[in-house]
């Protein structure tokens, strides 16, 4: 049975390297983020599990980027300010750069 429980964000969540070091931490313990707001989070346990953010390219672009990623095998699971975030087994690999996304996202973040 999975259990849910809470957390308080501890990390600046306009900062990727510190909200994916503490996804990881998190993992790392068995624990997945379902939501995350502005002051705490929302976990699952789940084993062996990998995350991944993906810096976001505009919320109409979304869809597109969240079939990317759904046809590599990765769920998305919500969004933590500018990034998506996906969920997959733990051998799942990363989906192949989508060129035409990278540019999206580049242009969208001058």
């Amino acid at each position: 049975m999975k259990k849910r429980g809470f957390r308080i964000n501890p990390v600046n969540l306009y900062n990727r390297h510190q909200v994916q070091n503490w996804l990881d931490e998190n993992a790392n313990q068995g624990l997945i983020p379902i939501w995350i707001g502005s002051f705490s989070s929302v976990f699952i346990t789940e084993k062996e599990m990998q995350l991944h953010l993906q810096l976001g390219i505009g919320w109409k672009d979304k869809p597109e980027l969240l079939e990317h990623y759904h046809k590599a095998g990765w769920d998305y699971v919500c969004s933590v300010r500018l990034f998506f975030l996906f969920i997959a087994p733990k051998e799942t690999p990363l989906p192949c750069e989508n060129k035409k996304l990278q540019d999206k996202s580049v242009e969208w973040h001058r």
